[in-house]
């Protein structure tokens, strides 16, 4: 494509050679440039693109599109903008000819539940055809499965994705809309057509200034929608309540608790052996049985019942898509270990955990355990509260390790310790495969151990380096030995 079709729409503040050069790619990474390609000098949390300008060009890189003064002395077309990171999202919906005009695409935001969500409303939306998802445990593209790096990709990769979807025949798109997506302009541009919020409590308040700020990143989804897209809401939520009045399209809430909500959920049944849901929407009452179970669930199965019916879907391919869908790996996820259950899930902000534990409570026969720690280089603030939430809600408490990153172990533990009451009833146990050992051999009959945090992950960063490790693994390990 001709770098000026590419460039159209981007405001330039400066350029050096011919916009009629012929580009062949976009990179923004300087070691994926291949020849031929437009480099974004793209700046990140940690890293500033302009610092591999020199690395993309080395690699064949054919134009630079950067936010610093042109350099005379380079041999290949320069592009200045005022911000790589607005002019990046519509190159790439230019480079791929606007794919998300050419689909249904549909967005999920929220502190918890995107990923269930997303599930769920692709178990249903499959049954009309081929559908592709991206969210933080991978995307799905033409029935191919991808590792994801990141919850919600940049727009290069969101771009591409859609392109290839729609060249394999698909209709539609589901997505997870992260705050640090919304914020760094990784979704700009994208054409919704539907946009669904789960919930907002404290979480990523290293990046976010507050509750305030992170709830803004939120609601630009919901204030930049289409007059014809629609927006579903949780109005059992706070935060879901001050999206109607920002929202640009017409709002369809769903509640668990409010009977006169567009749609209502009621459960019949929660236990073990999932949820049975009576949903009522226009005078329709739709029952529903999941294979899934407890509060969280409920909301993220009415979350998609209600996205389902606002994007047209019969009560059959709702029921249907309910049922069968078995969960995520490493949400609310149960292993049988025999007398006792362990229960696998994200949980890594005091709300989650406080629900994860008020939900196996009232399953528990026996004893709660909980093991848990808190990642490294994130917002230190929930550290205590994730203690609180632990000892209100179980009998055992192992305190180890998540993430740490780059800070020392010893330190995130103790911020840890400091919002408990009963620091002495706890067990700290850093090795995070000792401490789920030891919780699974001090488990009793009718107990259930609850391993948080990590989820679906299968590594560990441990001063900057991954290492492999699974929480699946660990349980898989002790039950083979048993």
């Amino acid at each position: 494509m001709l770098l000026k079709d590419i460039l159209k729409g981007i405001k330039l503040l400066g350029t050096t050679g011919s916009l009629n050069t012929m580009i062949s790619g976009l990179a923004y990474d300087s070691r994926k440039v291949e020849r031929g390609s437009l480099f974004f000098a793209l700046s990140g949390l940690n890293m500033d693109g302009h610092l591999f300008i020199e690395s993309a060009l080395e690699n064949g890189a054919r134009a630079i599109v950067q936010e610093r003064t042109l350099n005379p002395n380079i041999d290949v077309v320069q592009i200045q903008v005022s911000d790589c990171r607005r002019a990046l999202p519509i190159a790439a919906e230019n480079f791929y000819y606007h794919p998300s005009h050419k689909l249904m695409l549909i967005g999920v935001t929220g502190t918890d539940g995107k990923t269930s969500i997303c599930r769920l409303l692709h178990s249903i939306l499959s049954r009309y055809g081929s559908i592709g998802l991206m969210g933080t445990v991978g995307n799905i593209i033409l029935g191919h499965h991808q590792n994801a790096t990141r919850t919600t990709p940049e727009a290069l990769e969101i771009n591409r994705n859609l392109s290839l979807l729609i060249q394999g025949g698909a209709y539609a798109a589901v997505m997870e809309v992260s705050s640090h997506a919304l914020t760094m302009r990784r979704t700009d541009r994208l054409d919704f057509d539907l946009a669904v919020y789960s919930n907002l409590s404290p979480e990523h308040l290293d990046f976010h200034r507050d509750m305030e700020d992170y709830f803004k990143a939120k609601a630009s989804l919901f204030s930049e929608l289409k007059p014809t897209a629609k927006a579903v809401l949780n109005l059992d939520d706070h935060y879901g309540n001050k999206l109607k009045e920002i929202a640009s399209c017409p709002v369809i809430g769903y509640s668990l608790k409010d009977k006169n909500a567009p749609v209502f959920g009621e459960i019949i049944s929660d236990d073990m052996d999932g949820i049975r849901l009576n949903v009522y929407y226009d005078n329709e009452v739709i029952d529903l049985h999941s294979q899934l179970f407890g509060i969280p669930n409920a909301y993220n199965i009415i979350a998609a019942a209600a996205a389902a019916l606002s994007a047209n879907c019969t009560i059959e391919a709702i029921k249907a898509g309910v049922a069968e869908f078995k969960g995520v790996k490493g949400r609310f996820e149960p292993i049988d270990c025999g007398k006792f259950i362990t229960i696998i899930d994200y949980a890594h902000t005091p709300q989650a955990v406080d629900s994860l534990l008020k939900v196996l409570r009232s399953l528990a026969k026996g004893k709660l355990h909980i093991v848990f720690g808190c990642g490294g280089d994130r917002d230190k603030g929930k550290r205590p509260l994730m203690a609180e939430a632990a000892e209100e809600g179980a009998d055992e408490i192992y305190i180890t390790s998540d993430n740490p990153r780059s800070e020392p172990l010893i330190k995130i533990i103790e911020d840890i310790v400091m919002g408990l009451k009963r620091p002495k009833d706890a067990t700290v146990i850093p090795d995070r495969r000792e401490a789920i050992i030891t919780a699974l051999n001090s488990a009793g009959e009718g107990d259930i151990v609850a391993l948080a945090g990590k989820g679906h992950e299968n590594y560990q960063i441990i001063e900057g380096v991954f290492h492999h490790f699974d929480d699946h693994e660990i349980v898989d390990e002790w039950l083979a030995k048993r």
